[in-house]
């Protein structure tokens, strides 16, 4: 009788397992969801009030600073940019980009996570990806869905 259940169970674990380690990914992504938003929230507040003509000098000067080696002044700008109006795929990976070179590893993640949401196909993995790599590198391996 004891191996019957011990069959029964592997089973249960076995056909449930999936559906479990599914809801604890969700979980995850959630989490991280939730950082991201937060993060695009706080770029759009502090561009409030600012005259949108800037974006374009805010992305020239997010330029001149990355080509000088100022990664956090020109993540600064490029956020800047981005609270104006200028939000794309392409910008948010940018600053993903910015952010891990100025050692900001959880708003890298969290603009890499941005970015994955307008992207498709091979695109979106690679995304989704470097979020898991980032957040592995800023030792937040829970949340890393890598």
């Amino acid at each position: 009788m004891k191996c019957l259940q011990r069959i029964l169970l592997a089973a249960i674990v076995l056909m449930f397992g999936p559906i479990l380690i599914g809801w604890a990914h969700a979980a995850d992504l959630s989490e991280i969801e939730k950082n991201a938003q937060a993060y695009r929230d706080r770029i759009i507040h502090a561009a409030q009030g600012l005259d949108p003509q800037l974006i374009d000098s805010s992305t020239a000067q997010s330029t001149e600073a990355e080509q000088a080696g100022r990664f956090a002044e020109a993540a600064g700008k490029l956020k800047q940019a981005i609270g104006l109006g200028r939000e794309s795929g392409a910008q948010w990976w940018k600053l993903s980009e910015l952010e891990e070179k100025a050692g900001a590893l959880d708003d890298a993640a969290s603009a890499a996570f941005l970015g994955a949401q307008s992207a498709y196909g091979e695109q979106r993995g690679k995304a989704l990806l470097r979020v898991g790599q980032l957040l592995d590198k800023a030792n937040r391996v829970e949340l890393a869905v890598v």
